[in-house]
């Protein structure tokens, strides 16, 4: 694998937007809190007084919150974690929080609730918060597992759920269209809330409200696992490779260079996309943790988060050069660079994502979850605010839609939300093992 010498050099050196690394990196070790509360207070305080749940909201909320929420209880953040529980609990309160709200999206913030779940009840604090949101989160799980016909492009819904859907995706070695076979983010985030309900209960000592449906969650999602994850031969892991080669988003990825008279070339076998992949660490995560203390499955799930952490490190991950100062991402976790979602009518002024314009994703922080070897990366991210004017062209994500004031594009990058969620990365990276051993 491609070595990253240059981090540490680079580290040693100061960072891309001035001062001294080291210096900084001793002041987050002897108050990491004191550090990021002012913006804390300006940004995510703000930020969760807004019902995040709603329809234009619910996405973006489960991007922002994941590292924060983990932050708040890896340091123990009183003020924080105050902050995060207030909007769970207005969350908890509605009874129809999720109306007008795609299914996706809902899967999304439900993620955070199902992490903050295990995050409190590993804490120790007040359980009945935690308790409120357990049904609200179980019903969904077997509602769209088993009960709501499973929607599948233009093939026939499956009437048995999720579940037989999965299922059907497995057994198939070959679809008319490649993606057709593709395990998708939705089934991944329901896998993962199930997962984490399955921890919650062991770590509570509460038989869960839906214990037999969880136990076979849990094991189709370990079938999926290993039957679409593979280590590659350099000692990285991948998910699904060539499974969404037929979807548009790929029409164009044979291209290593954007123009504006591009004829769709596809890019054969690829791998995720890098950005829609920055959430497979904390589902992975999830997945360990769900796992019984010492079994296999999770000892499995330990070593595919290793594996990928290697991959992120080696393939991925991309040293600054003299003309670009800060770290770049590839476009896909394969280590391969062409376009990505060209044409698309969600892109502002036309085009699609060319090479490295991807890299705005990984400063959400969500690879900080593949623990400590990530740290310096994120430190290094970190240090490159307040960025300069071909950073931010670069890392502006040029999606046109409505968004929160706070996380609206390219204010997000100099309010303070993607600085906090960069810092904060940095100390999930490094304590997020400590964290889970208190689930083991």
């Amino acid at each position: 694998m491609r070595k990253w010498w240059w981090l540490g050099a680079l580290i040693v050196a100061g960072g891309c937007g001035g001062g001294s690394v080291q210096q900084s990196i001793q002041e987050q070790l002897e108050d990491p809190i004191a550090e990021a509360t002012t913006t804390w207070r300006s940004t995510m305080g703000q930020y969760t007084l807004d019902p995040l749940w709603v329809k234009r909201d619910a996405a973006d909320a489960s991007e922002y919150l994941m590292v924060p929420l983990h932050a708040a209880y890896v340091l123990d953040a009183a003020e924080w974690k105050a902050d995060l529980r207030d909007l769970l609990a207005r969350f908890a309160a509605e009874p129809d929080p999720f109306s007008g709200v795609p299914e996706l999206n809902q899967l999304e913030f439900l993620q955070v609730c199902s992490r903050f779940m295990v995050l409190s009840a590993q804490s120790g604090e007040d359980p009945s918060l935690a308790r409120s949101l357990e049904p609200r989160l179980s019903s969904a799980v077997r509602f769209i597992w088993q009960e709501e016909p499973a929607w599948l492009w233009d093939h026939p819904s499956f009437s048995g759920g999720m579940r037989e859907k999965i299922l059907w995706k497995l057994g198939q070695s070959a679809t008319s269209v490649s993606y057709y076979r593709a395990i998708s983010d939705d089934e991944l985030f329901l896998m993962s809330i199930a997962a984490d309900l399955r921890a919650y209960a062991r770590i509570t000592g509460r038989l869960p409200n839906e214990a037999a449906l969880l136990e076979d969650v849990a094991d189709l999602t370990h079938q999926v696992m290993t039957q679409r994850g593979e280590e590659t031969p350099d000692g990285g892991w991948l998910f699904d490779t060539g499974a969404w080669d037929d979807h548009r988003d790929y029409a164009y990825s044979g291209h290593l260079a954007k123009d504006a008279n591009l004829a769709p070339l596809k890019h054969s076998n690829s791998a995720w996309d890098s950005s829609h992949f920055h959430r497979m660490p904390i589902w992975l995560y999830s997945f360990e943790l769900g796992a019984p203390p010492a079994s296999a499955e999770r000892t499995e799930y330990r070593r595919m988060r290793t594996l990928l952490a290697n991959q992120f490190l080696a393939k991925v991950v991309t040293a600054p050069t003299a003309d670009f100062r800060g770290i770049r991402f590839t476009n896909y976790v394969d280590g391969y660079n062409g376009l990505y979602r060209w044409g698309y009518e969600t892109q502002k002024n036309g085009g699609g994502f060319g090479p490295f314009e991807l890299s705005g994703t990984p400063f959400l922080g969500w690879y900080s979850f593949l623990g400590p070897s990530v740290a310096a990366v994120y430190t290094q991210m970190y240090h490159s605010f307040p960025m300069n004017d071909d950073m931010l062209a670069l890392y502006v994500d040029r999606t046109s839609r409505v968004r929160n004031p706070l996380v609206t594009e390219p204010g997000a990058w100099s309010n303070g939300m993607r600085l906090l969620t960069t810092q904060l990365a940095v100390q999930v990276a490094k304590r997020i093992e400590i964290q889970g051993a208190a689930s083991r």
